[in-house]
Order: structure tokens, then sequence, then C-alpha cells
């Protein structure tokens, strides 16, 4: 079996500004990483389908372009990636308690918006086992 390197932090938001954001967060701190970032629902999906076994962990905002939810995109990675290899944060501005239980348990973790850089990093680590 081929040894593949989880070495990719994948950040998708709709909004350009917030995954420079992230991108720029987290380049320091992961800098053995490759950071991939997508505005676009449809290009994030398309990665995703092309390079899941390069994935360590994925960003997800909630609502993305056209209304379309990060769910889905959890969804195809929970169902694909049945070990669960890969990790799942949601970074959102909706409060928690909003989201149904079956949607929460797609994600390893949740981060209210806005987010802290310390936050984000130590979670990110704490996720990764780093």
């Amino acid at each position: 079996m081929e040894n593949i390197s989880r070495k990719t932090i994948l950040i998708v938001d709709d909004e350009e500004p917030i995954t420079d954001a992230y991108r720029c967060m987290l380049k320091q701190e992961f800098s053995g990483f490759d950071i991939f970032c997508f505005n676009e629902f449809d290009e994030a999906e398309k990665f995703i389908k092309k390079n899941l076994a390069k994935i360590a962990i994925a960003l997800f905002d909630w609502r993305l372009d056209n209304n379309r939810l990060s769910r889905d995109l959890a969804l195809q990675i929970r169902n694909t990636d049945v070990e669960k290899r890969v990790a799942i944060l949601l970074l959102t501005g909706t409060p928690i308690d909003l989201f149904p239980e079956k949607t929460l348990a797609l994600y390893d973790s949740v981060i209210i918006k806005p987010v802290e850089r310390p936050v984000l990093i130590a979670r990110i680590k704490e996720i990764l086992k780093i």
C-alpha cells in the first residue's frame, strides 16, 4: 500500500478576504503543509475528489456560494473517507445550537466567528495531534 503524506490544509469560504486571512494565519505555523483555498463550492468539490488522500484537515465556512452548504462537502468526505482520516473544522457565524446534531456530527470541531488566530492554530494542532 502506498504511503501518502497527509500534508494539505484545505480552506473553503465564499469570501476571498476570509480565505486569504486564514491562509496568512496558518502559513507560518504550518509551514510543512500545503494550503489550498477555494471560494467556490464546485472548485472545492473537484479538489476534494482529486486530492482526498492528501488532505489532513478541511476548514469550511457553513454557507458557501450560491447558497450551498459545507455540509455537502463534509458528507462527501465522510462517505469516501470511511476511516475518518480527514479532519473537518467548521468555521461559522451561526450559533451552534441552531445546527441539528446529525449535521454537527460531520465535523470534528466548530469555531464560532470571528476566528482569532491563537484559537484557530490551537484547535488545528489539537485535532491533528501535533
